[in-house]
């Protein structure tokens, strides 16, 4: 596998012409939104105070940060990945579990800070990343049972992010066939993450994506400097995947895959094995019914959630509370937002909605699961009060595919996260970016200049 991922981001650096790039602007400009608002975290504070940045406003912080990739590239893209993966708000891959635009888009603008690197380019760099972190997050999570490394207790996006950032560099660094193969294996020995932690914002899970993107770029500078790496050290029987709970083959094909594709928008700041029963959800409130609202998830996503039956106490044991974000969504009316999952806490109506919403792990939604590697199951089951029922299935989240109405909700999503960052105008933001994107500017330095702009505003 070491050797194949080399030769796919080399592929894929050699077929600029083959990008999708409508896929890979709604990625730029997500990944971007994610950033910005997951600077404004505590988390990301603290990342930020570890590595010397002076403290302020959390877009000063952030222009700090580029400005220090331009000289310490590694240490710059812990900071991104940190702010990238701070709210668990970024894509998500149904095949993998991984989250690869809370290491990509870090890599990228730790990569490419100041260097004029222009959108074509840095497409490819995108490509090549998410193609990287899929392969290695299928091998992992999409194996027979599916999801057997998460269950385990590793966490993909932990584990593949550093694969991610190496498929950016390959292609922004222009790396030989043999050093990118070389980084790829050193990566290896480099990784690491696991789903039980510490839950609140001085959480280490918190700094998982940085430290995966930091590692990264730390294997191609070993590579470069001329370490090897065993040519079989993922597939070996003591080598990564097996050492990782992978029950998956490696592929074996290396024409790329465009996997890209594969990443669905996230919607909700939950754990994604909640999102298509929260869609379902935000269905029923929409009628405006108080009904008993019983909600239907494959098992293996319950007890990947590990919450209890009673109100969460905190912010940190809500977010995995899948009762509780079916009430909250239920109150509001609208996506799980990241403000939102604290604000519930203290909200009367939540706490009302709660006592209607019952869950249960369903054998047949898990049988689904493990037979269609494309669904992502959930039934919701309303009863009204008078007796009525009716339920709602979806075989997948909102986002998953593309169409007008999830490319509304994007654009939607970009300008509250960018807000919530501190951006006084989102709008015009997402519009500079959206337009060096179809200009084939360098996008990074565009992004760059407006947040320095932005930043001089709110000061």
């Amino acid at each position: 596998m070491r050797d194949l991922l080399a030769e796919r981001c080399d592929a894929i650096r050699a077929a600029p012409d083959e990008v999708p790039l409508d896929v890979t602007t709604g990625r730029l400009v997500d990944g971007v939104g994610v950033t910005l608002r997951g600077n404004a975290t505590s988390s990301t504070r603290i990342a930020h105070a570890y590595l010397g940045v002076p403290d302020g406003p959390p877009l000063a912080r952030l222009d700090a940060l580029l400005t220090l990739a331009g000289a310490e590239p590694a240490r710059a893209a812990f900071g991104l990945g940190v702010a990238a993966g701070a709210n668990n708000w970024a894509d998500t891959s149904l095949r993998s579990l991984a989250h690869p635009g809370a290491a990509v888009l870090p890599a990228l603008l730790a990569a490419a800070a100041g260097r004029a690197v222009r959108w074509h380019e840095l497409a490819t760099a995108v490509a090549a990343g998410y193609e990287a972190m899929e392969v290695v997050g299928r091998a992992l999570n999409d194996g027979v049972p599916r999801l057997s490394s998460q269950r385990a207790g590793f966490r993909s996006a932990a584990l593949c992010g550093a694969f991610g950032a190496v498929g950016v560099l390959t292609v922004i660094g222009r790396l030989p066939v043999a050093t990118s193969a070389a980084a790829f294996g050193i990566a290896c020995d480099l990784v690491g993450g696991l789903t039980r932690q510490a839950r609140g914002a001085d959480s280490a899970i918190r700094m998982q994506a940085g430290s995966a993107v930091r590692a990264g770029f730390e294997a191609v500078a070993l590579a470069r400097a001329g370490v090897q790496s065993a040519p079989d050290v993922f597939e070996a029987p003591d080598g990564f995947l097996r050492a990782h709970h992978a029950t998956a083959g490696s592929p074996t094909d290396p024409r790329p895959r465009w996997h890209i594709r594969d990443a669905a928008q996230k919607f909700h700041c939950a754990p994604h094995n909640f999102a298509t029963a929260l869609d379902l959800v935000r269905v029923v409130a929409a009628g405006g019914q108080q009904a008993l609202v019983e909600v239907r998830v494959p098992q293996e996503h319950l007890d990947l959630a590990r919450s209890s039956s009673a109100f969460p106490d905190t912010a940190a044991q809500a977010a995995l509370h899948l009762r509780y974000c079916c009430a909250r969504v239920l109150a509001t009316g609208d996506f799980l937002w990241p403000d939102d999952i604290a604000a519930g806490l203290r909200d009367e109506a939540t706490r009302a909605r709660f006592d209607d919403v019952t869950i249960r792990g369903d054998e047949v939604l898990s049988a689904r699961l493990e037979d269609d590697r494309e669904v992502w199951p959930a039934v919701v089951r309303v009863t009204s009060r008078d007796g009525r029922v009716v339920e709602h299935r979806a075989d997948h989240p909102f986002g998953t595919t593309f169409d007008d109405r999830v490319a509304e909700a994007a654009r939607s999503k970009f300008d509250r996260d960018a807000a919530a960052g501190g951006v006084r105008e989102p709008q015009r933001c997402r519009e500079e970016l959206v337009a060096a994107v179809a200009g084939d500017a360098a996008v990074v330095d565009t992004l760059t200049g407006i947040i320095r702009r932005e930043s001089r505003v709110a000061a």
